[in-house]
């Protein structure tokens, strides 16, 4: 898929689940590179996995940096940038509240340790700017327009379209060919409720929160995939398997060559099944 030279989208690929963690989870970033400004849309989580950005911005500073929620993932090398305006969610500041809490937890898990000296650097840098519904920046050529979404995988996600190239970033509303992170099957259906109020944007090319980038239908795609998964998940789970038989049995048709299979996917079982109401399924 073409995009203008304006504007680089890292990483490139997602070659499978190996080295997830030194990859930071394969989470897009991306720089708009305006006439007067440059944007950064999310930053990785690890330090080591800045340098193809900076390499890119060639020793200019981004004015802005905007991340569309608030997962490690998408934001926690804020502050190796020194962007004198960051710009998030107003709901995400809550979010922020724990991420200390979050690294330390993380830190402290076994298959993190390999990472979890970076992740102790890193200092959590809250917003400039808190977008409560929608906000509009120029960056001289290029405008974005940034709309508060609402619950998704996350409750405080942020979109950013551009309508000169009708381009949407659409975080982690969207996993394009790649398993998404479900952690409560109760919040699926206000998910697919902000994946249908994206199409107001007409939007040509999807960038999602982890995949390559799509075409307008990328968003059908995403609500098909988590209305099957809903389907199929709560009819193992109210039959009493446990976690390990559904990893085993979950059947998702012509989802199941989608990426990231057990990074993502199996922990979303793991995590659902210690949460999951109204059932007899077992841990």
């Amino acid at each position: 898929m073409r995009f203008p030279n304006s504007i680089r989208i890292f990483p490139k690929h997602i070659p499978n689940d190996k080295n997830y963690l030194r990859n930071g989870f394969f989470a897009n970033t991306a720089i708009v590179f305006g006439s007067k400004k440059i944007a950064l849309i999310d930053t990785p989580m690890l330090q080591s996995l800045t340098n193809s950005i900076f390499k890119r911005l060639n020793g200019r500073v981004p004015d802005y940096i905007i991340n569309t929620h608030g997962h490690l993932d998408h934001h926690l090398t804020n502050c190796c940038f020194n962007s004198k305006t960051i710009i998030q969610s107003q709901e995400m500041a809550a979010c922020l509240k724990k991420q200390d809490d979050y690294i330390g937890y993380y830190c402290g898990l076994k298959e993190y340790k390999p990472v979890a000296c970076e992740l102790r650097k890193l200092s959590v840098m809250p917003a400039g700017i808190k977008v409560k519904r929608t906000l509009k920046v120029s960056l001289g050529d290029i405008h974005l327009d940034i709309q508060f979404i609402g619950a998704g995988e996350t409750a405080d996600n942020l979109v950013i379209f551009i309508p000169e190239h009708k381009i949407l970033f659409a975080g982690d509303l969207i996993y394009h060919k790649v398993h998404p992170f479900i952690g409560d099957i109760n919040k699926i259906p206000e998910w697919i409720a902000a994946l249908k109020s994206l199409e107001k944007f007409k939007a040509d090319i999807i960038v999602p929160g982890h995949g390559k980038p799509g075409c307008a239908n990328a968003i059908a795609e995403q609500i098909q995939y988590l209305e099957y998964f809903s389907q199929q998940f709560s009819k193992l789970c109210d039959a009493g398997q446990s976690a390990e038989t559904i990893k085993k049995k979950l059947a998702l048709g012509k989802f199941s060559g989608y990426k990231m299979r057990k990074t993502f996917l199996e922990f979303s079982i793991d995590c659902l099944i210690a949460g999951y109401p109204q059932s007899n399924a077992t841990s």
